[in-house]
């Protein structure tokens, strides 16, 4: 079974931007990923890690109405997603695409979310990425 770890927050709460630093913090680490769509430094991106063997994916849009288009295209592409990460509002459509998408292909969703303080958004930001990435590996999804 592979799991997806999904983070929600509310417009412009720094979803994207923690996956952003999530995808950073992992690719100094596995040197071997490849990009889909975008970049980094793109607003939104599709990026796939391969991380000890597994496939890792980050789908970085989550207010986006083409979310069930590209994770359609994601699940398409790869043959095994072992970690998904994604993101998605606190509420609506993209948690109902998240949902049917996760049931779809006999996922585990782990939902997360944000920390919300705009004055220390970018230290928040870091320190969730790294929380992402150890409840990965503390679960030995990496």
């Amino acid at each position: 079974m592979s799991r997806t770890i999904i983070l929600q927050g509310t417009a412009n709460s720094g979803k994207t931007t923690t996956l952003r630093k999530l995808g950073k913090l992992l690719i100094t680490k596995y040197k071997k990923f490849e990009f889909l769509q975008g970049t980094l430094e793109d607003y939104d991106f599709i990026i796939k890690i391969e991380v000890n063997n597994k496939t890792i994916v980050i789908v970085s849009m989550g207010d986006n109405a083409d979310l069930k288009n590209k994770l359609d295209l994601v699940y398409d592409k790869y043959d095994t997603i072992d970690l998904l990460y994604g993101a998605s509002r606190t509420k609506g459509e993209t948690v109902k695409i998240h949902k049917n998408k996760a049931k779809e292909n006999n996922a585990n969703i782990i939902w997360t979310s944000t920390y919300r303080n705009k004055k220390d958004s970018n230290k928040l930001n870091i320190l969730k990425a790294e929380e992402l990435y150890e409840l990965a590996y503390k679960l030995k999804l990496i």
